[in-house]
């Protein structure tokens, strides 16, 4: 990345097949890095830590790890939400690393080191989620889910291909642009319509409501009304299940309510 090819191979090395014509393909114009700063950080990051394993790396071994962390990260803190101006961000990012090294039940002992009850149902949760995480690791690492991964990519690099074929340059990725060669079409300012010109829809007002067995997600619907200006309508529906108490009393105090009312 530096110029710098003297531990390259032909074989794999653009520079030593073809130097005259050669431009690194993921830095900005295929130029060099210069930066001497950047150089020492990156060297204190890959030859300085005995965590990172520059030849692991440099066979371009599999970036799962990499990948799971900004998920958690993302679903924490996702890039549409501005958090960066409080102490949320950084709580986020936090609960994001201890998720990534210590599993679900970090909630658990968050609470008990701030003097909180850690929560039995949280430490049951969290218990069920580690053990999922566990066999799904495992599985990935079968020869089988593998292959599946291996079939899925060569499916997704073939779809991709084929699409560019078909709509060209529009679906190409790492499209660049010469700006001095190309004339950039200006935008055209809004027409403003006038106001006497412009349909005006007005979208009807329905207000609705339900009557149920009772009151979970599972109950049965007993009646059904909606008013929408001069349209009324009502209907009853014959359950599969008997109307429990709690129902009953809600509809009760809502029919009292409406006659006080009226």
């Amino acid at each position: 990345m530096y110029g710098d090819h003297a531990h390259c191979y032909r074989s794999w090395c653009g520079f030593l097949k073809d130097g005259d014509k050669y431009k690194h393909s993921n830095l900005p114009h295929g130029k060099d890095l210069t930066s001497d700063s950047l150089r020492s950080d990156l060297e204190k990051i890959f030859l300085g830590n005995e965590s990172v394993n520059p030849r692991k790396l440099a066979s371009l071994s599999s970036s799962q790890a990499n990948k799971n962390f900004n998920n958690m990260l993302a679903a924490k803190a996702p890039k549409a939400k501005h958090y960066s101006s409080s102490a949320s961000l950084g709580y986020r990012i936090d609960s994001s690393i201890l998720q990534k090294n210590e599993g679900y039940a970090y909630i658990s002992e968050v609470h008990a080191s701030m003097g909180l009850s850690p929560g039995e149902e949280t430490i049951k949760r969290s218990s069920k989620i580690n053990m999922k995480r566990k066999k799904t690791k495992e599985k990935a690492k079968t020869k089988e889910a593998k292959r599946r991964r291996f079939f899925l990519k060569q499916t997704r690099t073939s779809k991709t291909a084929s699409k560019e074929i078909r709509e060209g340059k529009t679906y190409e990725s790492e499209i660049v642009t010469d700006k001095e060669s190309q004339e950039i079409p200006e935008i055209q300012d809004i027409t403003k319509i006038p106001l006497n010109e412009q349909e005006v829809i007005k979208a009807p007002v329905v207000i609705f409501d339900l009557e149920t067995t009772g009151l979970s997600r599972k109950s049965d619907i007993t009646q059904l009304a909606a008013y929408s200006e001069s349209v009324n309508f009502s209907t009853y529906i014959f359950p599969s299940q008997p109307i429990f108490k709690e129902a009953s009393d809600v509809s009760q105090q809502h029919c009292s309510s409406i006659q006080v009312g009226s």
